[in-house]
């Protein structure tokens, strides 16, 4: 499968924390029908996004699919852009040609055409980029005119550490794949500058609050999100 699916991408994969193939298959089983990810995090996603029908879409931090198969039945034209081979392949077994894959590192200038796209999303991925006013000029760059980008992240007030107000590297840890990957904190106004000075309107900043069907799963969860944050989500448009 590694060679079929080797001619849908652009230039090779940079290794990520999951670029295994066991720690990708891995994190598909865990966040395919979890609280945090399906119940919470990607149900507010598709919430802000809406219904898009027949739109140019980028998926900036694909992963193993699950955005690309819920946005593909409106006749989108999506491109998963990820640095992990192994979660294109997990996408691939879903999705097939259906979709486009590009695997890049988002550090680095994204190879696409200018005022290609009406929607990029970015899902759980920027808390890994080391200069976001770079990603987000890429993303002003690749978006058409009135074009939108919806970005979630962990709330930087549930991951401030002991200096808040300054971008920290650290190592963010998943025990359960026993896999480590480097990150960053920031504090809030870190995002919203690098929305603002890229030339953006920034529509929204979502805090949301858990599904009643996430009740249904965990209580304890449910309660704990209902009290405290855990993501962020953003909106903005290009002018």
């Amino acid at each position: 499968m590694i060679g079929k699916i080797k001619r849908y991408f652009s230039r090779p994969y940079t290794t990520s924390g999951f670029h295994d193939e066991k720690l990708a298959k891995a994190y598909l089983e865990k966040t395919s029908n979890d609280t945090l990810h399906a119940e919470f995090e990607r149900k507010e996603m598709f919430r802000i996004i809406g219904n898009v029908v027949s739109k140019h879409i980028a998926i900036a931090g694909s992963g193993p699919g699950f955005y690309a198969q819920g946005l593909i039945e409106g006749k989108n034209a999506i491109t998963c852009i990820d640095s992990s081979e192994a979660m294109h392949e997990l996408a691939f077994h879903k999705l097939g040609d259906q979709v486009s894959y590009l695997s890049h590192d988002l550090n680095e200038s994204i190879p696409l055409a200018k005022d290609s796209f009406d929607l990029v999303i970015s899902p759980l991925t920027i808390q890994y980029i080391s200069d976001l006013k770079q990603l987000y000029g890429e993303f002003n760059r690749i978006l058409k005119p009135s074009g939108r980008a919806i970005v979630s992240t962990i709330h930087p007030f549930t991951n401030k550490g002991e200096k808040y107000l300054q971008r920290e590297q650290i190592d963010q840890e998943f025990s359960e794949f026993k896999v480590t990957i480097k990150a960053y904190r920031r504090p809030l106004h870190h995002f919203t500058d690098a929305i603002l000075e890229n030339g953006f309107t920034l529509k929204g900043i979502y805090e949301p609050l858990p599904h009643e069907s996430l009740r249904q799963k965990d209580e304890n969860i449910y309660e704990s999100l209902s009290a405290e944050p855990l993501f962020i989500f953003f909106e903005f448009y290009k002018k």
